[in-house]
């Protein structure tokens, strides 16, 4: 019997705070032991924008509101990190700072209220009483932006503040790095001396909880820990009695809680590498980069190893804002350049993405205030051919099928997004989900703010999400789209797991025309050593396994196929559409069919084949490439492991990040503070070579061949 449209709006549930990108991930919270959750200390590390136009008629009145809030003593009020405190201190006393100024949609920022935003500990509510009370008690004040992990935080603890700069203020450009597992006591971040002395300026190891190290100096920071210059060279003092990796034990047995990754206790760190490969320097060898002053940001362990969603985001923005609040207080004229060699694959990929437009404004927020030179390196992304990407046109006679293939033993959640090229044709847009079992979701007439769900002994274990359009941070909006969420195939919770196999996805339309659509899938891969050992879903079509002469194997992609290599990139990288302060970067190899000798400063080069590709309908390709692998047969580069004198090799489009911030910090240096076009021809010019035809997809103006900043073989 068929359904009728009564009974199928039965199906569907109200969930309006999806746009929280948190689904299928509720249910593990929910289903936590209570006594688990400590909910007098418990926070949720959330991203807040102030709005302007409601409760406040300028953005320096919603600034004074925000700052006395923080600083409140009632203990339902908001919390902050000192840096995001000082950072809103200092702007409030600036006087105002528009959108406009920010965004290169100009005209379009100045007709929405939003204003700036910050990372804040929100204290803790149920999902029982779906965000109700913490929406309702700063309305028309502060829009819930994301709302993170939970953090045990000790409210009415005592922070010191963080020490002032050792050294004075310098010209020298100031390289901050946002990663993960830092090795901060390595000599390649020393100056030479007899103790050798820190070049860094702070080091913030990110967690979500209180953290005090022993032997080490004063709390600085509500959660996590902060080590000041002094602290470090304290550490240094010791001299050759120094065991590096006993006192990173020492720090991950405080920071790191049982079964989480302790990074820096394995020879190769990606922070460290990365870092090496921007800022590090030999002592004593007469590099100029030995006097660049440096800063840490460690993400926290939870949060890097789900790669999936958005819980990455309120970490990352807080780090921003804590690099940006120290090379402030460093004083000088020199510039920052802050390195990310991290991303996701969810998001519009559009320039909308709340993290994209937070940072465009903060950097170009920092730069008006300070007068100083900002810019800000994100990698491009390496799941080119890792088939995460489908490009769609269903029409009224022909709806478009793909399978969407859930590996067995995956311990992360899956999820799928369905997104068309005119926002306002989602709304046309039929979608169904089938199993690899049985049964089965039916999205049509599902309306915004709900949800359809397929579940198994009273639990979920596969979801349609209709996420409705939300005003996007500075201007228009985040378009709307359709979420597939499949919960974990293998569980070691009370989650019900989904079934692994091919999962039929079909997307139709229900009037019109065709609808020019897209299949995106998030990351959901868990990085080397991390526990949560998540398997990377990908899309599966029947044209999508011919013969591929240039890698000698049948994943060719035919003409019918759904898969794309197209729009592959990180969806952080789409900052270029509104911030004049970021670079992105893809991954080159040197090409000896294009060029001359091995290693020369006019070595020519070709973009490496899992660097991602930009698209028509997102950002046409990265700023620029630089070398992620030293040859066709020689895989990774080589640069610093997590200990000092150690050495390590790591591929990708992170390590060709972390050599276009050292690059740019010597054009910096050079040429002042030019716009980025000027800075990427004279780093191209150089130290590389422009992209041939056809490159520019994965290589953008053009590639940095030369050797910077890693080892020769």
């Amino acid at each position: 019997m068929e359904e009728t449209e009564k009974q199928r709006k039965r199906r569907f549930r109200g969930d309006p705070y999806a746009h929280f990108a948190r689904y299928l991930d509720r249910e593990a919270a929910r289903d936590k032991e209570p006594e688990e959750r400590d909910e007098e200390r418990s926070y949720q590390l959330s991203l807040v924008s102030l709005i302007v136009g409601e409760v406040f008629e300028n953005l320096r009145d919603a600034r004074g509101w925000l700052l006395e809030e923080l600083l409140s003593d009632d203990p339902e009020s908001l919390r902050a990190e000192e840096s995001e405190i000082t950072l809103l201190s200092n702007r409030l006393e600036s006087g105002e700072f528009r959108p406009d100024q920010a965004f290169q949609d100009q005209k379009e920022a100045q007709e929405v209220p939003l204003a700036e935003a910050y990372s804040v500990y929100v204290p803790w509510f149920s999902e029982e009483e779906q965000f109700e009370p913490i929406e309702a008690r700063y309305d028309g004040r502060l829009l819930v932006e994301i709302v993170g992990p939970r953090v045990v935080l000790d409210p009415m603890e005592a922070l010191t503040g963080f020490p002032q700069p050792l050294q004075d203020p310098t010209d020298a450009p100031t390289i901050a790095i946002i990663d993960d597992g830092i090795g901060f006591l390595n000599q390649r971040f020393c100056r030479d001396g007899d103790p050798m002395t820190t070049r860094f300026e702070g080091v913030w190891l990110q967690a979500l909880k209180p953290i005090f190290i022993p032997n080490f100096g004063p709390v600085y920071v509500m959660a996590g820990a902060a080590l000041s210059p002094v602290d470090i060279n304290a550490v240094l003092a010791r001299g050759p009695e120094l065991e590096e990796d006993h006192v990173y034990r020492q720090i991950n047995r405080a920071l790191v809680s049982p079964g989480e990754h302790p990074s820096t206790e394995f020879p190769f760190t990606h922070g460290t590498f990365v870092g090496d490969l921007a800022g590090g320097a030999e002592p004593g060898a007469e590099d100029p980069v030995e006097e660049w002053p440096l800063l840490g940001v460690s993400l926290p362990p939870l949060a890097v190893s789900n790669t999936a969603g958005t819980q990455l985001e309120p970490s990352i923005v807080m780090a921003v804002h804590w690099c940006l609040g120290r090379a402030e207080a460093l004083g000088g004229n020199g510039p920052l350049v802050i390195n990310v060699s991290f991303g996701t694959m969810a998001g519009p990929r559009d320039g909308s993405k709340l993290l994209e437009r937070i940072i465009a404004w903060d950097l170009a927020e920092w730069e008006a205030r300070t007068k100083r030179c900002a810019r800000i390196v994100f990698s491009f992304g390496n799941n080119r051919v890792d088939r995460l990407v489908g490009r769609i046109a269903p029409s009224e006679e022909k709806g478009i099928m793909a399978d969407w293939r859930a590996l067995p033993d995956d311990f992360a959640a899956s999820y799928l997004e369905v997104r068309a090229d005119d926002p306002s044709d989602v709304a046309r847009l039929a979608v169904s989900l089938g199993a690899p079992d049985t049964g089965g979701l039916d999205a049509a007439g599902l309306p915004p703010g709900f949800y359809i769900a397929l579940s198994r002994n009273g639990k979920d274990y596969a979801r349609i999400y209709h996420v409705g359009a939300r005003t996007a941070f500075g201007g228009g909006q985040q378009p709307p789209y359709y979420l597939l969420a499949l919960a974990p195939t293998m569980t070691w919770s009370v989650i019900e797991p989904a079934p692994a196999g091919a999962w039929p996805v079909e997307v139709g339309i229900t009037s019109g025309g065709p609808v020019e659509a897209r299949l995106e899938i998030q990351r959901g891969d868990t990085p080397t050593g991390y526990r949560l050992k998540g398997r990377q879903s990908y899309l599966d079509h029947p044209d999508a396994h011919l013969w591929d002469p240039k890698v000698q194997d049948w994943s060719g992609l035919g003409p019918d196929a759904v898969i794309t290599q197209e729009g592959t990139h990180s969806s952080f990288c789409t900052i270029e559409l509104n911030s004049h302060q970021a670079l992105t970067v893809g991954a080159a190899v040197p090409d000896p069919e294009v060029g001359p000798a091995y290693r020369t400063p006019g070595l020519e080069a070709a973009p490496r084949r899992y660097s991602a590709e930009g698209a028509p309908w997102s950002v046409p390709g990265p700023t620029l490439a630089a070398l992620g692998d030293d040859g066709r047969g020689l895989v990774g580069l080589v640069a610093s492991g997590t200990i000092s004198g150690s050495t390590q090799t790591m591929n990708g489009t992170s390590a060709a990040a972390g050599q276009v911030s050292r690059a740019l910090a010597h054009v910096l240096i050079k040429d002042g503070c030019k716009p980025i076009p000027v800075q990427v021809e004279n780093m191209i010019n150089w130290f590389g070579v422009p992209s041939q035809p056809g490159m520019e997809r994965q290589a953008g103006a053009g590639l940095l061949s030369a050797q910077l900043g890693s080892r020769k073989r």
